[in-house]
């Protein structure tokens, strides 16, 4: 005898669903870190009205210091320090002799680079099964990490396993590469891991300003807010020499990519200006003060 949920199953095991292969839209980390510097920026808003005195430049103040550390965390894990795209014409692969228009984005970050190809929709019988659809058309959007030397060469001789679309194998093998004067990878690579290493440093000498400053040390929370913009810059400066240069130029059919500087290498720079402008006004208040 049948029960009310055996509908759809088969030798009384759980219903099984046809797999659906979507490409990921966001990242998990960052939607969390968006998510948690919001909360902290309304907590501010919410509680200032509490002060007796100096609300404005207790904002402020708190405002400022807070989107240090939230340019900081968020540009240490975010993949847009070199971008780039453009409208192509691409082959789905390489045997066929179809072409598809649509848009390919390469955004590098400081450990990893992400490929997102978007293609009009097709019904073609050289697609796969399972990717010809009616509207939406075709979109992809891959990760590779290096936190590894050689792991960018793996996940490309993993992605021809999977027979991944041409643009993206293509931006891949680039990367992978590191003979002669084929270095791009290795030149990101190495700007992304000094860039991280600065950047946690000025994290920590952001929680020792604070910690400083609310001990009553003002002083030195005033030079360690020197040192952390000191640091910021440093970030950018390394970045800047040690990404490929002339910059790295990829082609495809009908389009090219010419990578720039992404918002995340901006905003570390705006964010550098910040803790020394908070330091010499902390010196001129003490000057005066004192006087």
């Amino acid at each position: 005898m049948r029960g009310w949920f055996d509908a759809f199953r088969t030798g009384r095991g759980p219903t099984l669903y046809d797999s659906e292969r979507t490409a990921a839209t966001h990242d998990n980390i960052l939607l969390g870190l968006y998510a948690t510097f919001t909360a902290v920026f309304l907590a501010f808003f919410i509680i200032i009205p509490g002060f007796r005195s100096n609300k404005i430049a207790t904002l402020i103040l708190l405002m400022g210091s807070t989107s240090i550390v939230a340019s900081i965390v968020i540009c240490q894990f975010s993949s847009h320090w070199h971008v780039s795209s453009s409208l192509i014409l691409a082959t789905y692969k390489y045997s066929s002799g179809l072409k598809l228009p649509g848009r390919i984005g390469v955004n590098v970050g400081l450990a990893s680079f992400n490929v997102t190809l978007q293609l009009t929709e097709s019904n073609s019988s050289d697609l796969p099964q399972d990717h010809r659809q009616t509207s939406g058309g075709l979109n992809f959007n891959e990760r590779y990490t290096w936190y590894q030397v050689d792991e960018v060469d793996g996940l490309f001789q993993d992605s021809l396993r999977r027979g991944f679309p041409s643009p993206i194998l293509t931006v891949a093998e680039i990367f992978a590469m590191d003979a002669g004067g084929f270095s791009w990878g290795r030149s990101y690579r190495l700007a992304g891991h000094y860039c991280a290493i600065t950047l946690w440093c000025a994290l920590a000498t952001w929680v020792v300003m604070n910690l400083l400053f609310m001990v009553g040390v003002p002083r030195f929370s005033g030079y360690f807010g020197l040192l952390t913009g000191g640091l910021c810059f440093l970030c950018d400066a390394i970045y800047a020499q040690l990404v490929p240069a002339p910059p790295l130029v990829i082609r495809f059919e009908h389009g090219l990519l010419v990578f720039g500087y992404g918002w995340n290498f901006w905003m570390i720079l705006v964010a550098g200006n910040y803790p020394p402008h908070r330091s010499v006004n902390l010196s001129a208040v003490l000057t005066n003060s004192i006087n």
